[in-house]
Parts: C-alpha cells; sequence; structure tokens
C-alpha cells in the first residue's frame, strides 16, 4: 500500500448545509473543480479517475466532521448491566436523556479519542468516559467541518493549477 500524507481541510461555510459532508460529495467536487479550472483540454479529469483503476488511489477522503472532533468508535452497544454500573440503576430514568444522546453521537472529541486510547476501547469505557464528558460534548456547536485528505506522494505535484498555492489547498 502506498504512504499517504496527511492532510487537513478546513471549511467555514457562510450559510447552514443541508447534509452532511460526505466523502463520495467531496470527491466529487474536487472532480468539479478539476474539470472546471479548464483541464479538460488536456483530460486531466479522465487522467485522475482512471488513476483509481489500480490498487493505490492518489487521493483518500474522509467523511467531513466538526473541528476538533473524530468518529467515534464503533463498537458493540453498552450492556444493560453494564449501564447500571455506570449511571447506576436508580437513576437511569433521571439520564435517559444523557444516556440516548450519548448512544446516538457519531463524533466525540478529539481529546477524549486521545485519552481512550491510553488503553483498550471497551463499550464501557467508551460510555463511562462519554457521560463524564456530557457537559463539555453538549457545548460544542460550530460551523466548521473538517475533511481528511491523504495523498499520494506518488502523484506529480506539479499536477495543481497554477493558479493555485499548496498552502490555498489545505493546511498541514
Amino acid at each position: 500500500m502506498t504512504d499517504y500524507n496527511n492532510y487537513t481541510i478546513e471549511l467555514t461555510f457562510k450559510s447552514p448545509i443541508a447534509t452532511p459532508l460526505q466523502s463520495d460529495t467531496i470527491f466529487g467536487h474536487i472532480c468539479w473543480a478539476i474539470r472546471f479550472l479548464n483541464w479538460e483540454k488536456e483530460n486531466r479529469l479522465g487522467e485522475f479517475i482512471n488513476l483509481y483503476d489500480n490498487q493505490n488511489p492518489p487521493l483518500l477522503i474522509s467523511n467531513g466532521f466538526h473541528k476538533g472532533y473524530l468518529p467515534k468508535p464503533l463498537l458493540p452497544p453498552v450492556t444493560q448491566e453494564e449501564l447500571d454500573t455506570i449511571v447506576g440503576k436508580e437513576k437511569r430514568i433521571e439520564n435517559s436523556f444523557k444516556i440516548k444522546t450519548i448512544k446516538k453521537l457519531d463524533i466525540i472529541p478529539k481529546e477524549t479519542f486521545r485519552e481512550l486510547q491510553k488503553e483498550v476501547i471497551t463499550p464501557e469505557k467508551l460510555f463511562s468516559t462519554l457521560i463524564n464528558k456530557f457537559d463539555d460534548i453538549e457545548k460544542f456547536k460550530s460551523k466548521s467541518q473538517v475533511a481528511v485528505v491523504q495523498h499520494a506522494s506518488s502523484v506529480d505535484p506539479g499536477a495543481r493549477p497554477p493558479s493555485v498555492a499548496p498552502g490555498d489547498w489545505c493546511r498541514r
């Protein structure tokens, strides 16, 4: 597998967006940008898309997610017994909103993720950590979303349009 450089692109929207930024949508916009930057004369878009036919695609794109957050690890749900241990059987109804909110989370703060990585991440450990940081998670309101872009070092950096400097495309 090709070694990839990681880039983060931060987007600030001037108006709300209706749907989450999915990787296929971001990829489609990149393809449209290639086409509209007068590269169609050289069939750059066709060449770019043909690079995906081999096993080393030149660019891998994640879904967009809010700045300072990462996708929540995919783990089996916490069991009822574990839930009773974490929250307390007598406080389950009192904390039902928190419990439902945490179960529905698809992103978590980056710091929480790093904290969790220090040990084996179990469903109980994940849920316990998130319930303890619930107030911080609830405060989160951001207009920025981020997409992680991995660019193969084997791709010719000269293939960028000459009018766009590398720093305009992304920040490291």
